[in-house]
């Protein structure tokens, strides 16, 4: 079995275009997967991984599935998360919902209390649940808890207009964070 005792950073892509003839369906379980890796990796203790980047693209909106329960497990066992890339098909509400800190009620801990950078690409056009309001409370939640610094949002500008122009997310700008729109 594969072990990565040292792994700071970790880039996991996958592409399926139009020819769905290869595709697997248990595409969808590469978040348990990476969690087995990382926990194999470092038992007993926080894996050392600092940058994780999650991305891929199946055939259509059908093959979209919701995935949430197995990001939830590897992102609570990578605590030490420091930069969080989401991209495409691995976003859905249930993802964004579980990146927003509460401001009270909840007796579980955030999720990734040193996140300081996420980088969010290209949901819109695949999850029917998507909303603006879902995507700014998870950001403006971070921010508030005081961890989040930077945000990089290249959404499409003619659906949801300019994060920079969102009125709680320019009071963040305000105060100091950092929204890269490279919609």
């Amino acid at each position: 079995s594969l072990t990565c005792p040292s792994i700071v950073e970790l880039r996991f892509r996958v592409d399926f275009y139009q020819d769905t003839e290869g595709w697997r369906d248990d595409v969808v379980f590469e978040p348990q997967r990476i969690h087995d890796l990382l926990a194999r990796s470092s038992p007993g203790t926080t894996p050392p991984l600092e940058s994780l980047s999650l991305d891929w693209i199946a055939a259509n909106s059908a093959t979209v599935q919701n995935n949430a329960l197995a990001l939830r497990d590897l992102l609570v066992l990578s605590r030490g998360l420091k930069k969080l890339g989401l991209h495409r098909d691995i976003l859905n509400r249930s993802v964004f919902e579980m990146l927003t800190i509460s401001d009270g009620g909840r007796l579980e801990p955030p999720l990734l209390p040193s996140l300081s950078d996420i980088f969010i690409s290209e949901a819109s056009w695949m999850v029917p649940d998507f909303s603006v309001d879902t995507l700014q409370e998870m950001i403006v939640s971070r921010w508030k808890a005081g961890g989040l610094r930077i945000v990089n949002y290249p959404f499409d500008h003619s659906k949801f207009g300019r994060i920079i122009d969102w009125d709680r997310i320019q009071e963040c700008i305000r105060e100091g964070l950092v929204v890269v729109d490279m919609g």
